[in-house]
């Protein structure tokens, strides 16, 4: 799973991307990340997925 820090680093750098999401998931599916936002000003969902250098996820 996620190490809190990364999770954290991710968070941070979607809200400074898209502004403020009333609810983020993150779900890790093999080596990318796919985050799912939900914005209330869009009202809509938004799904962004991140790949993952192989290092970053240990063994």
């Amino acid at each position: 799973d996620l190490a809190e820090d990364d999770r954290h680093a991710i968070l941070v750098a979607l809200q400074q991307s898209i502004g403020q999401a009333e609810k983020v998931e993150i779900q890790q599916q093999g080596r990318s990340l796919l985050c799912r936002l939900t914005q209330p000003a869009f009202r809509e969902e938004r799904e962004t997925r991140f790949e993952l250098a192989t290092s970053s996820l240990g063994s």
